[in-house]
């Protein structure tokens, strides 16, 4: 009877055009011996409790995750978000998972209390954020490389404070924020590599706003530059920054907590807090 039946099924098969041409001539006691012979077993089999019509459809393909732009490997880059005036805070317009989204296009975010008390305390931040100077202070210490301002109306501002630019104004699209707001400061970041300044602490040893969580390690070698030069297009546009010229090599001596790095000299001028530190590709 289990024979039977199976002949039936490869019968049916055949007639439906889901077999090879040709299989509805060959004899029924010649289909059960094939179906029993050696040369069957190198065969895909049939699945019996599966109805014919779906026999050989391909299994639906598995979900794609968004494509993550940052390369695994790179240093995370610092980036600070203002996000509050005279007390009108529009931080609710940003879900908590900015910092998974921040890191998937090579960001670090930095602290929010972190960020908001270095703008309390900078001379160079009172009144308005989105200046090259302000920038410039918020890149010693808490690291701040992309400063954005945004806007309870869906606005953000980005200021570059390694290469000293203040980008206009852009209304970021409806929907997913995070995604525009997140590649909007990735297409600026690009203008030139990962950069970080130092500055003394108090013991007079040398720090820099970056550590584990920017992929930093004990051992890490950084280049010290004089300042780098900004490329301009006839029409006032960035388009490219010029590291300034090497005058020295530090490493990374120790890491103090998750965002902190002492840094000893290696070779060359002991870097001040107007020169830039670069990750050394040697």
């Amino acid at each position: 009877m289990a024979r039977l039946r199976e002949l039936r099924y490869l019968t049916l098969i055949c007639v439906s055009g889901l077999m090879i041409a040709g299989c509805s001539n060959v004899p029924p006691e010649q289909q059960i011996e094939l179906a029993d012979s050696e040369s069957a077993l190198n065969q895909p089999s049939i699945n019996w409790q599966k109805p014919f019509w779906e026999q050989g459809r391909n299994p639906p393909p598995a979900s794609r995750t968004t494509p993550i732009t940052h390369t695994s490997g790179q240093l995370l880059t610092n980036i600070g978000l203002v996000t509050d005036r005279a007390g009108q805070t529009v931080a609710a317009a940003w879900p908590a998972d900015l910092q998974a989204t921040a890191a998937n296009y090579g960001f670090h975010l930095v602290s929010q209390t972190q960020l908001n008390e270095a703008l309390s305390r900078s001379s160079a931040c009172t009144g308005n954020v989105t200046t090259t100077a302000c920038a410039n202070s918020l890149a010693v210490f808490p690291g701040v490389r992309m400063l954005v301002d945004l806007g309870a109306d869906q606005t953000s501002t980005i200021v570059d404070g390694s290469a000293n630019v203040v980008y206009p104004a852009m209304t970021l699209p409806a929907g997913n924020t995070n995604e525009a707001l997140m590649r909007l400061a990735r297409e600026r970041a690009n203008l030139s590599p990962w950069t970080l300044k130092v500055f003394a602490g108090n013991d007079n040893r040398l720090y820099i706003a970056a550590g584990k969580v920017n992929g930093l390690d004990v051992g890490t070698e950084l280049t010290v530059h004089k300042p780098g030069q900004l490329v301009s297009a006839p029409n006032g546009q960035p388009i490219a920054w010029r590291a300034g010229d090497t005058i020295g090599r530090v490493k990374v001596a120790e890491l103090v907590g998750n965002q902190l790095a002492v840094i000893a000299s290696i070779s060359g001028e002991k870097p001040t807090s107007s020169d830039e530190l670069l990750l050394d590709k040697e």
